[in-house]
């Protein structure tokens, strides 16, 4: 009977010793939960300030004002376009840049 006892009162004290070391546990971890919380709120806090100046940044009336202020911006006009066969082909580039090239090599 004494041996009961004894392993009782050991058992008791176990348990005793586990739950308080899962409460501390417990705590320390609900801690850390609730720091964390806030600086998600802060960071959603802060989201919200950055995609509120983005809307104001972007606003087309403030771009066009902006760009006529400071990129002296005209409209364009049929002069300011060229015809597509003035514009050379890869090829002839190559061909050119192969004979610059290759003129480069005699002068060595």
């Amino acid at each position: 009977m004494k041996v009961l006892n004894l392993f009782c009162i050991i058992l008791v004290i176990f348990s005793i010793v586990t739950l308080f070391t899962i409460n501390d546990r417990v705590r320390s971890l609900n801690i850390a939960l609730e720091k964390s919380k806030g600086e998600l709120d802060k960071k959603r806090k802060s989201i919200k300030v950055l995609n509120a100046d983005w809307a104001m940044l972007n606003d087309p009336k403030r771009l066009r004002d902006l760009g006529s202020i400071y990129l002296n911006l005209q409209h364009s006009t049929s002069r300011d376009f060229i015809n597509l066969d003035d514009i050379p082909l890869r090829d002839e580039y190559l061909r050119r840049t192969s004979v610059i090239k290759n003129k480069k090599e005699d002068k060595q």
